[in-house]
């Protein structure tokens, strides 16, 4: 939770680590980080809520970081509006399990069209780009940018 503070001093949080969905609490839903000190190596959705981030962009790169449980006011709960909700603008998550090897090529696609792109185009031409090597869509689809474009 500390190195997550100190993110007034970035413009991008990238999460490469595995997530862990609770469809029945959501805000327990959590990153897996390593555990040290008096922490479980857990950042959940409750605790993101919590914070205040100065990041234009959080990437989850981590498996069904996007789902959550849709509440009756039909708005999703879980880690991607708990990073909206703590000051994020965009958040990048994925909608199902991801290939590391895949996710990497296309994290790495990303920011280099980042450098002269929006993120929403930045992500979606990436996602063109590994589709040559990847073809099925498993492995370049599950990602989405909710928030800011």
């Amino acid at each position: 939770l500390r190195a997550v503070s100190l993110s007034p001093n970035y413009d991008i949080l990238h999460f490469a680590v595995h997530g862990e969905l609770n469809q029945e609490d959501p805000l327990s839903s959590a990153l897996l980080l390593a555990a040290g000190g008096k922490g479980d190596g857990k950042l959940r959705a409750s605790e993101i809520f919590s914070l205040n981030l100065k990041a234009d962009t959080v990437v989850l790169s981590a498996c069904e970081t996007g789902l959550g449980k849709i509440t009756n006011g039909d708005e999703i709960i879980g880690l991607t509006r708990a990073f909206i909700y703590a000051g994020t603008p965009s958040v990048i998550t994925t909608l199902w399990k991801i290939d590391d090897r895949a996710s990497y090529e296309l994290m790495r696609e990303f920011y280099t069209n980042l450098k002269t792109k929006k993120k929403a185009e930045a992500l979606r031409q990436a996602q063109l780009k590994i589709m040559k090597e990847f073809p099925h869509p498993f492995f370049w689809a599950a990602y989405e940018l909710s928030g800011e474009r």
